[in-house]
């Protein structure tokens, strides 16, 4: 969400850390993944379905994410 009018809009600057504790928590369901490998899925998984990260905003990339690890954890549960 923004604040302001016209070109003084400005993002509010508080949705960084809960995008992060978000982040974290996807980032913990593939422990074994650094964090390079963690993005590289991310960035392949929205350039297969033909959307470009750059201009996501943070709702539908946190959405992706989870929604992508999620599937991945049970996929990976389901193999022990």
């Amino acid at each position: 969400m923004r604040t302001g009018k016209g070109t003084d809009w400005v993002r509010d600057k508080n949705r960084i850390q809960q995008f992060c504790n978000r982040l974290a928590r996807a980032w913990m369901s593939a422990p074994d993944l650094r964090f390079g490998q963690f993005m590289t899925v991310i960035f392949c998984n929205l350039s297969d379905d033909g959307r470009d990260p750059f201009y996501l905003e943070e709702k539908e990339m946190i959405e992706t994410v989870e929604s992508f690890f999620k599937e991945v954890v049970y996929i990976n549960d389901s193999c022990k």
